[in-house]
Order: structure tokens, then sequence, then C-alpha cells
């Protein structure tokens, strides 16, 4: 998926969503069906934001972490980024007039604070070894990335440079683990403009991978760490490109006059799934790109608002976030298009979904 575009202060709900092995590309037999839950961004009566879950065929509705009463977490920030064993999410949320980092267990129990100052904590990453969470903090006065173990301990700034290393028109970049947990790749203007680096988890050896006039950010490894996915304006437009985890051979998946966005990478790493198409006013269609040709197929297009489109373990579905029915909710469609079920249903705004795999 693309946790990668998140605010950094706390706007409305409804605001957020003006941003954005099987082969993923056969057509799964008519007798299967998804499985496991989807984890999702839900508002309250009151427009608070929580983290919410529900089974793939919409039963079990539960709210996992409430916006203003669940943990006493008044506004969540962003989130969750998940363990690698899925059995706990890191979030960040405002508490006490200041935005921390939280841990939790998935059905929300077990709440564990990893960050206690003034500043902003936000864009919580978890490593998929599972050892440590990379976030982005302004605690020393501009935004840096900085690493902590699960468990609280040993802090580290591990850019600790004088410009902004994760922030571009208002929103956050996540720091992006490679497969591994040996790099993470981010967002910095040090050199003038937004560009892509990537450094080592220890914050040595800074390498950019990006050199345009405009600006490159919100990436993403595949799975197989053989590419890195990332948006960047530099053709005048929005545009989703991919290149190698060396800066080498960059390449425009989406091309065309309108912004597209990244979604999330297929398990196999053959594909993506792109917020393409999107109106000035942000509104999208959803579609999926393959890596070795190019190909663009619009999936399920529709007048309203599609976006946070994210695959199935299995790579057989897609779960997405549809406002065709009046308002943002949580809708999983089959790889080709097919089969559109809607799975919330409520005057509140659901977005944002995770693909939480079956125990």
């Amino acid at each position: 998926m693309s946790p990668y575009r998140a605010f950094a202060i706390a706007l409305p709900f409804s605001i957020l969503f003006a941003a954005c092995s099987s082969e993923p590309t056969s057509i799964p037999p008519e007798s299967s069906q998804p499985v496991g839950r989807i984890a999702f961004l839900g508002s309250d009566s009151a427009g608070n934001p929580g983290i919410n879950s529900v089974n793939t065929d919409g039963s079990d509705l539960k709210h996992v972490i409430e916006g203003i009463t669940g943990n006493q977490h008044p506004i969540l920030l962003a989130g969750p980024s998940w363990s690698p064993d899925w059995k706990q999410f890191v979030y960040s949320a405002e508490i006490e007039g200041h935005a921390e980092i939280f841990i939790a267990n998935a059905d929300g129990s077990g709440v564990i604070r990893l960050t206690n100052n003034s500043a902003l904590d936000t864009a919580a990453a978890w490593s998929p070894d599972g050892s440590k969470i990379a976030f982005v903090s302004d605690r020393d006065l501009n935004m840096e990335i900085f690493v902590i173990n699960v468990d609280g301990t040993d802090l580290v700034n591990i850019t600790n440079n004088p410009t902004h290393d994760s922030w571009l028109f208002g929103f956050l970049n996540y720091p992006a683990w490679s497969p591994d947990s040996k790099q993470i790749a981010f967002t910095s203007d040090r050199d003038g403009n937004f560009e892509i680096y990537v450094m080592q988890a220890d914050g040595s050896k800074v390498q950019r991978l990006t050199d345009s006039p405009e600006n490159d950010a919100f990436m993403e490894w595949s799975p197989d760490g053989s590419k890195i996915v990332f948006e960047t304006n530099r053709d005048g437009n929005f545009e989703v490109y991919v290149m190698n985890p060396d800066g080498s051979d960059q390449v425009n998946l989406t091309s065309n006059s309108a912004n597209d966005f990244f979604g999330s990478w297929s398990p196999d790493s053959s594909s993506v799934l792109v917020e393409t198409g999107c109106s000035p006013s942000f509104i999208c269609d959803i579609a999926m790109v393959t890596i070795d040709d190019f190909e663009l197929t619009l999936l399920a297009p529709h007048s309203a608002n599609d976006i946070w489109p994210v695959w199935s373990p299995d790579g057989n579905f897609i779960a997405l976030t549809s406002e065709r029915d009046g308002n943002p909710e949580i809708y999983v469609i089959n790889v080709d298009g097919s089969g559109l079920k809607r799975l919330t249903n409520n005057s509140a705004e659901d977005g944002r979904p995770v693909w939480v795999p079956a125990d």
C-alpha cells in the first residue's frame, strides 16, 4: 500500500481525502472470496478520525482506536503502519497539544506511547524486520527522520541536516524502508528542491537518487526490492515514476496531462495501482500499471472520486476508497475491476484502507 501522504497538522478529515503469490493480472475464479480484514481510517459522528477494521464481506465492523474517546487520543494524525507479523500497528496522534508516536495491538489494546515531547512526531513506518520504527519529527526545528526501537529505546536522529527531510506542499513523506530493513529512502530539500535520497538504516552513506528541477517525493520500494516507485511533478503535473534502487532507469508509468498518484505495489512486484486522471479538485480513477510494458488499465471507472487502492495479500483483490455513493466509503473489487462490493455504509468518511491478512 501507499501510506506516505499524510498531513503534518490536524486538519478536518474531509480535507484528508482531497490529497491522495498469484498473478495480479489474473481474474479470480467465481468461487474465490477475499479473506482477512480491512483496517482503515474513519470518522466518528463528530468528525474525529479513528482507526477501524471490518471483515472483507463487510461484517464485524470494529472501532480500534477512536477519535476522541478510545485511549484518550483526541486527533489521529497519521497511521497505521503495521508490524510485519500484523499483530501490532504504529500511528501518530495529537495528545496534550502535540503529536506523539504510539503502538497498539491489532485490536486497539495495549497502547504504548513511544515518544513524549512538545514537538511534532508523526509519519511512523515499521521496519520489515520488526525491530525499529522510523518517523518524522520537527523537535530539532526542522523536519528530520528519527529511528527508535519498538520498545522506545535508542532514539536517534539519522538525517541530522538543517533543511527539511520530509515535507512537500503541506504533506509529510513517510520514511520508506527497503524490504531487507538495511536502507531507508526519504525526501529532502537539502539541495534546493525536494528530491529522493537513500541512506543506510543508521543514517550513513546518503545517496541522492533523483535530480530534477521540480519535486520528487512519496516513494515506496517494491516488495522484492528491485524498484522504487515515486511521484514527481517534473513534467508539469504529478506523474508516477519507477526507478532502480540506485536511481537509474527512471521511467514515467502514467504519462498523461492530468495528475496521477501512487497507490500500492502488487505482492509479486509486477504491477502498481495508481490514482489516475485526477482533476484539479482531485477526482480520480484507479488503474493498474504493469512494470514490464507500462500498460495502464482502468479499474471500475466512475465519475466520483476513487482513491487509495491497495492489493490483497494474494494479489486477487483490491480495496479502495470511493465516493460513488455520496461520501468516502471502503469497497473491494476483483483485480480485473469487476465484482465491486461496498464494505462500509455510514454518513462518516472512511479511507486509507490496509489489507490485513487472515490469521
